[in-house]
């Protein structure tokens, strides 16, 4: 990519050029194929950044849709979780500034940063190296609030939440909840939105740490004042998909987010009804896990709902993990220990 921008650069290239230029760096910053090596794509998307960098000179003859996905996307990649990518989105950023005039997105977006066009090298190394330690995170709760860049934003958060390295997924835990903790109805449905479409665009990429997210969203409560919303009844449906996945983990974690969601009257009678599935699942560890959840919903359950303290006996009491017992014992316990639940519906 970085030789044949230099090419075309070096051309005076018309408008459909640039176009075209600026929107292929725009899907190449989306590339995230993996095999037996990993991320593979990390090494597109570093170019894709590189090449943000030489397109700089002829940025704002660019559309500005195009400017915008370029500087979301690479914000994006500002909050992943490849060290040397985040580096590079730190000189991107350095040598988009001097346009910062083109939206006020972008006029936010740098004031926010304080980097100046006079900035030493020395302050801008530092500045780079603090993207690459994970420093940066801090300000993704603020970005988070520049329309322009809060789909791209939230996607590489949730990438990074939901990466095994704990501090990279405590700092990008840290920013998003900052930011939900101050959200109105109406943000919360355009964050609702985000999440349906990415969802739908990635499933691959965002399934797992998409559900990890949900989870500690749900557990915090973020949707209470939204739960009649159109793109929260998506993510109903698509958490019931994912309690079916093969992946062990996604199931789990989508129980977690289905118990979570039970919490909300909208949805509570149709959990329900799919944890007395969940309960009898020819998979012990299925049955266990959709066991811990309920008993861990009961105490949040029982503040406002009549639901008898009967129910957690039988959800301890009963070794879900016993293959000795056949699936009509499993059903049978399920349906008196879930009737209980829906009686209090």
């Amino acid at each position: 990519m970085q030789y044949s921008l230099d090419s075309l650069l070096s051309i005076t290239a018309n408008q459909n050029t640039l176009d075209t230029i600026g929107e292929t760096i725009v899907i190449s910053l989306d590339d995230y194929t993996r095999n037996q090596r990993g991320d593979i794509g990390s090494h597109v998307r570093l170019a894709a950044l590189k090449g943000i960098q030489q397109l700089c000179g002829v940025l704002p003859q660019l559309k500005i849709e195009t400017v915008l996905l370029l500087v979301g996307k690479t914000l994006q990649q500002g909050a992943e979780k490849i060290l040397r990518v985040r580096e590079e989105a730190a000189r991107t950023l350095i040598a988009i500034r001097v346009h910062k005039n083109l939206h006020p997105d972008m006029e936010c977006l740098f004031d926010l940063f304080k980097i100046k066009d006079d900035s030493r090298e020395s302050f801008k190394q530092i500045w780079i190296s603090k993207w690459g330690a994970e420093n940066m995170f801090p300000a993704y709760s603020k970005l988070l609030k520049l329309k322009s860049f809060q789909r791209q934003i939230l996607q590489g958060l949730i990438v990074s939440a939901g990466d095994l390295t704990q501090s990279l997924s405590q700092n990008a835990f840290k920013a998003a909840n900052t930011f939900m903790d101050e959200c109105e109805e109406e943000q919360l449905e355009t964050v609702l939105d985000h999440i349906c479409s990415l969802w739908d665009e990635k499933p691959a990429l965002l399934g797992k740490p998409m559900l990890k997210v949900l989870e500690e969203f749900l557990a915090r409560e973020y949707f209470e004042d939204v739960e009649e919303s159109k793109k929260l009844e998506e993510i109903f449906e698509l958490c019931i998909k994912y309690t079916k996945a093969k992946d062990s983990q996604n199931a789990i974690n989508a129980i977690s987010c289905l118990n979570g969601m039970a919490r909300m009257d909208v949805f509570y009678e149709r959990a329900f009804a799919r944890f007395k599935q969940l309960l009898a699942n020819k998979k012990p560890f299925i049955r266990y896990q959709t066991a811990e959840k309920l008993l861990q919903n009961y105490e949040i359950l029982s503040i406002t709902r009549d639901i008898p303290a009967s129910v957690t006996q039988a959800l301890r009491e009963t070794d879900w993990v016993d293959d000795s017992k056949d699936i009509d014992f499993f059903k049978e316990t399920s349906k008196a220990i879930i009737s209980q639940f829906l009686q209090a519906a």
